[in-house]
This record gives C-alpha cells, structure tokens and sequence, in this order.
C-alpha cells in the first residue's frame, strides 16, 4: 500500500507489515492478537497496524472480523483511540457487535480522506490530523 496523501499531506499511512520500522517493544505489537467487542464477545484478529509517517504513531488497527455480512472474514479498519483494553494477548473495542455490521467497509487499495472520515466519524474518534488530537500514551513512537 502506498501512503495516502490527503489534508496537505498531513494523512500519510503505512501500513506496519510494508515497513521496516520496529516497534520499541514487542509487547506493542498487537498484530494476530484477538480482538473483542463491548460486549466481550470474539470478534477477529488484529492483522495490521497502519502507522502515520508524519508523527511516527499508530493511528488505525486492521481487523480481520468473521462471519460479517455478505463477505466472511471482512477487514475492519479501527481507530487507535477506539481500543479500550489491552490485555496480553487481546484488544477490546468500543462498539458491539451488531454496530460493526454497519461499520464503512476498508479496502486497503481505496483508501482516502474521506473513507478515514467516515470510520473515525463511525467509532466516535478525533481525526488525528485535526487540531488538538491527542496521541493514546499506551503506545509509544517507532524508532
């Protein structure tokens, strides 16, 4: 995937897997962890992490989800800000379930301004290229 380019440059992703960037320690590094809804119930896998090459920090969590509508194994792509717990071999999002059926649809090789819009706009989180964002402190910056 190349980076995207949006917002005067200020959105450039890639994704952690097409890097050659490290993370300052394995235990950040969430890809093939379970990923739980609200609810507590399984819902995927995290498959990817996509990094913004601007600041240096994981903004979005690629989901492998099962037995969504229409498509078995969906990608769902998830803001950082919307993990709510870390446990050792799992992340816990903000949403249910039954809400993820409605999440917008990711296609890495489609990925744009307003595709990023409309998942930040889904699970309630700050665009990170906006004034003021805030960085998770659970995981630091890439060396």
């Amino acid at each position: 995937m190349r980076p995207v380019d949006a917002a005067k440059e200020k959105l450039r992703l890639l994704r952690l897997s097409e890097s050659d960037l490290d993370l300052q320690s394995d235990d950040e590094d969430l890809r093939n962890w379970g990923v739980i809804d609200s609810d507590g119930r399984d819902i995927g896998k995290v498959c990817d992490l996509l990094l913004d090459r601007g600041q240096m920090h994981i903004r979005f969590v690629e989901v492998t989800a099962w037995e969504l509508p229409e498509e078995k194994m969906q990608k769902i792509l998830v803001p950082i800000d919307a993990v709510t717990n870390i446990t050792n071999d799992c992340i816990t999002i903000n949403q249910p379930w039954e809400s993820l059926m409605n999440a917008p649809r990711y296609e890495p090789s489609r990925l744009n301004e307003t595709i990023l819009r409309r998942i930040c706009k889904f699970f309630g989180s700050k665009l990170f290229w906006s004034p003021g964002e805030t960085h998770p402190t659970f995981f630091r910056c890439y060396v």
